[in-house]
């Protein structure tokens, strides 16, 4: 108890005397509870082990983690000449509240403090060889990219469409309970449904990249904002897309999901809610 109202004494003391973000965040951590619940590790299956490369806290110059909602890699050029690192890849992070940070791709250090970017949450669009634009109730939008003007559009029966991605072609879709392969005129190619080990509790896919396997983010929903028995399931899938088998489950979050890309077809990394706040960075 002693110890406990001293560490009381110290963070207002700390906070009172520095009012920045930094010193926030550094007084929050002489509570002991909130030091446990934000850097105690978690424990991870050999699988996940194996294929985690590394994870960064884009958060740590902020008094609470945020939720990473949209991460985006560009690609860059290592050389000797390159001194400064101004030419390395990066990693750029849209966080809640408009906040933007951006990553050294090559080392994974944070370029600098947050970019404030407006105060609303910010949203990727990213698309390649056709403009798409898509809805939660399942409205498609396919666009010219010279006219401007939409050439179909495309309804799809699901339950949240969340995200697309066009491959080979192809149009995919995050639906919620399920992955779907479009054909251009809108006809069904597959389907990729919720694994059966997960259909015993509510559940739902949240955002997926497609490179030579089909990467998903996918949580399990409680009573109490996505709790199950006081923990929450989020996991990424890694599925075979010939056989539609899962390859791989892996946990590394302990919040939903919302964002996931790929750095060259080399990684692929997984933004989470601000529970967790964290970002993994995989091996492909």
């Amino acid at each position: 108890m002693a110890q406990a109202l001293t560490n009381v004494l110290l963070m207002d003391a700390v906070a009172g005397c520095l009012h920045s973000q930094r010193s926030i965040g550094s007084a929050s951590k002489l509570a002991y509870f909130d030091k446990i619940k934000h850097e105690v590790s978690m424990m991870v299956p050999e699988t996940t082990s194996q294929t985690l490369k590394h994870k960064i806290n884009p958060s740590q110059d902020l008094a609470e983690p945020q939720t990473v909602h949209v991460l985006l890699y560009t690609p860059g050029q290592l050389s000797s000449s390159n001194t400064e690192g101004e030419g390395n890849p990066k990693l750029w992070v849209a966080l809640s509240g408009g906040r933007v940070v951006v990553f050294d791709a090559a080392s994974w250090s944070m370029l600098q403090d947050c970019i404030q970017v407006g105060n609303a949450q910010l949203h990727s669009s990213a698309l390649v060889l056709l403009y798409s634009a898509s809805s939660c109730e399942g409205t498609t939008l396919l666009w010219d990219s010279f006219s401007l003007k939409v050439k179909r559009q495309l309804q799809l029966t699901c339950d949240r469409l969340s995200s697309i991605q066009i491959h080979n072609g192809m149009l995919w879709c995050c639906c919620g309970d399920s992955i779907v392969e479009v054909r251009r005129n809108g006809a069904l190619q597959r389907r990729i449904s919720i694994p059966d080990d997960l259909l015993s509790m509510p559940s739902r896919f949240n955002s997926f990249v497609l490179i030579m396997e089909i990467w998903v983010g996918c949580r399990s929903d409680g009573a109490l904002g996505g709790l199950c028995s006081g923990q929450l399931r989020s996991q990424v899938l890694v599925v075979d897309p010939g056989s539609l088998a899962v390859q791989k489950e892996l946990q590394a979050h302990s919040d939903t999901i919302h964002t996931l890309c790929s750095a060259e077809d080399c990684y692929v990394l997984s933004g989470s809610g601000h529970h967790d706040g964290k970002i993994a960075i995989w091996k492909v």
